[in-house]
């Protein structure tokens, strides 16, 4: 989708300017809400100590950062300050599509198809069930991703691809 890249090759570009915290900072001023990358992640220990600024100078918004970032030891500082703010939910992202959980203490998530709750392959009182997919993909009036005490979210995997770990899921279940 040619405007979807544009406006991400825009976003790449943009936050290198000298105002950009003082932009973003603005931009929140009426927010509740607001979820960082729909798509992508920080790709640079600069961009993400510029948004740790937006997120101390924004208490009012409850900002929610996905990552996968955490694997790399020269994001940890970060990630760790931005983690110690009330507003902040750093929610470190699984590599999996098949359900598998980040063995850690904090907010994380993982990507799992459909099946896996039909199939008791997660355990429903360990791991919340990311409604959207039930609604069109909208999060209605739930917060979950925002809320640093639901320790792990599972999104519905939904690409084309997803036969492949529908299958991985039924093997393991197998083996159980």
């Amino acid at each position: 989708m040619p405007d979807v890249k544009r406006v991400r090759a825009e976003n790449k570009e943009d936050w290198h300017n000298v105002d950009w915290v003082d932009r973003m900072v603005k931009d929140l001023e009426k927010q509740t809400h607001f979820r960082w990358f729909d798509s992508g992640d920080m790709y640079s220990v600069t961009l993400a100590e510029r948004i740790l600024e937006v997120m101390k100078r924004t208490p009012h918004v409850k900002h929610w950062l996905p990552t996968r970032m955490h694997k790399f030891d020269k994001f940890k500082p970060v990630l760790f300050d931005m983690m110690q703010l009330d507003n902040v939910c750093v929610r470190l992202s699984s590599d999996s599509v098949s359900g598998e959980v980040l063995d850690v203490d904090v907010p994380n998530s993982t990507i799992t198809p459909w099946l896996a709750f039909e199939l008791d392959v997660l355990d429903k009182s360990s791991v919340y069930e990311c409604p959207a997919y039930r609604r069109d993909g909208k999060c209605g009036d739930c917060r979950a991703c925002w809320d640093k005490s639901i320790k792990t979210i599972a999104y519905p995997y939904h690409g084309a691809s997803k036969a492949k770990v529908i299958k991985i899921l039924i093997s393991r279940k197998s083996k159980a």
